[in-house]
């Protein structure tokens, strides 16, 4: 049997740049639920804020 390794998914790693959240926020808000749209928010606002440590980050190396 071969052992299976599964990590957890965080879509606020892939929300990179303006287009894609663009995207990502027209999609929740035209097909999902409020709720849906809501989760949408947090995962861009969890996005920025490790967008804006990364490029800290990098300009002090």
């Amino acid at each position: 049997m071969t052992d299976i390794k599964i990590s957890r998914f965080d879509v606020a790693e892939y929300l990179t740049d303006e287009t894609i959240i663009n995207a990502y926020l027209n999609e929740a808000l035209t097909d999902g639920a409020p709720g849906e749209f809501i989760q949408a928010l947090n995962d861009v606002v969890l996005a920025k804020g490790m967008n804006e440590l990364e490029e800290k980050r990098k300009a002090n190396h």
